[in-house]
């Protein structure tokens, strides 16, 4: 939980060793719990993996409890591209919710099948799955006797939420969840390649938004490239006029600053950003034309068009920059709204990614990131969704 994953390992290999030593007829049944967190998260060397996977497949043919080792395979069909083989025995488990025994397994088996409702979108069971988890959310998923904790029960019920359209109440969960980590220590030495770590990059002609196993991919819009220059910042507020202006975090552009009105509302590093990026739109023109690809050719033309208008309002008569006052005005407005529409289009295609960015991006005459999901508290009076 607190990120030391090659530490975790190396005593989940021991602990099984002592076990098999000692006869204990359950060691692999132990063993295979902390390993699948541990390849959720960062993903394990392909002979180990092979190993968890074998255990615990045995087990969902021979154990009685059923639903936590099948709902542990459908995430591992999903991994690997098996998605018909995967739906197929959700759907059989999403059966038995109603009468899953009251025990040892029973939160972690729940919050399992609430990750795989979400990855299939399955609004129809969403509402079941949450009732089922909903008493236990200020609890930690614990398996067993305390052979692998998989967080907050907090945060599946935020994917749960967001399918079922109930918005506020994500955010909440989400909240809820991030304090509960930040009390527990948890989380604390997460790398690039954990699960809960959101990467946005373009690749080509889209955008790919990453969390862990989940990829979205998306046509190249403007809100993407702000959302990922703020991904990229994370606990930095960015102007909006910067992001506009195709400037970042740390850039001799730090002196475009939100004004009162009275201040020059582009200053020369702006203004050459424009220049750059409008001579880039025309080599990128000619070459869509030269390759005959009339889809990317209109999308560039658009955002030409639009740079021009944005240069053109930018600056008076003589190339002499505007005041700011309604600029930074109509910089707010246009990246809320571009970001916010982002943003929904993700969660289009996963709802709990959807729901993070959602809880973790402020928007307004400043923009920021924060991966440790601030409360709504601390977010009332900066967030705006207009």
């Amino acid at each position: 939980m607190r990120g030391h994953l090659d530490k975790a390992q190396a005593l989940s290999l021991e602990a099984w060793e002592l076990g098999r030593r000692c006869g204990l007829p359950d060691a692999d049944a132990v063993l295979w719990c902390p390993l699948f967190l541990i390849w959720k998260r960062r993903g394990l060397e392909p002979e180990l993996a092979e190993r968890m996977e074998q255990i615990v497949r045995d087990l969902a043919e021979r154990s009685p409890l059923r639903m936590v080792h099948e709902a542990t395979v459908v995430q591992i069909l999903l991994a690997r591209g098996e998605t018909e083989a995967a739906r197929r025995s959700y759907d059989g488990l999403v059966t038995l919710v109603p009468t899953l025994a009251h025990d040892m397994v029973r939160v972690f088996s729940l919050v399992l099948m609430a990750e795989n409702c979400v990855a299939f979108a399955d609004t129809a069971s969403a509402g079941l799955l949450y009732d089922a988890l909903l008493p236990y959310a200020d609890r930690f998923a614990v398996a067993a006797g305390a052979v692998a904790c998989a967080g907050s029960v907090h945060r599946p019920l935020a994917g749960l939420a967001t399918l079922l359209g109930r918005h506020d109440a994500a955010r909440k969960h989400l909240a809820a969840a991030a304090a509960a980590h930040r009390r527990a220590g948890a989380y604390r030495d997460d790398g690039p390649g954990s699960s809960d770590s959101i990467s946005i990059e373009r690749e080509g002609a889209v955008w790919a938004v990453r969390q862990g196993a989940v990829v979205v991919r998306l046509p190249d819009t403007r809100g993407l490239g702000y959302l990922a220059q703020l991904v990229r910042n994370p606990g930095h507020e960015i102007p909006a006029v910067q992001l506009v202006a195709g400037t970042g975090v740390g850039s001799a552009s730090d002196d475009v600053a939100v004004s009162t009105g009275s201040d020059p509302g582009i200053d020369a590093t702006a203004k050459a950003a424009y220049r750059k990026r409008l001579a880039e739109l025309e080599d990128e023109i000619d070459e869509a034309e030269s390759w005959h690809d009339p889809e990317r050719l209109d999308r560039l033309r658009d955002e030409r068009d639009a740079l021009v208008h944005e240069i053109t309002a930018a600056f008076g008569l003589g190339g002499r920059p505007r005041r700011l006052g309604s600029e930074s005005e109509r910089a707010r407005l246009k990246v809320t709204r571009a970001i916010r529409t982002a943003i929904r289009n993700i969660a289009k295609q996963a709802p709990a990614l959807g729901a993070e960015l959602d809880t973790c991006v402020s928007t307004g005459s400043t923009c920021r990131y924060d991966p440790a999901l601030p409360s709504l508290a601390d977010r009332e009076g900066v967030d705006e969704r207009s």
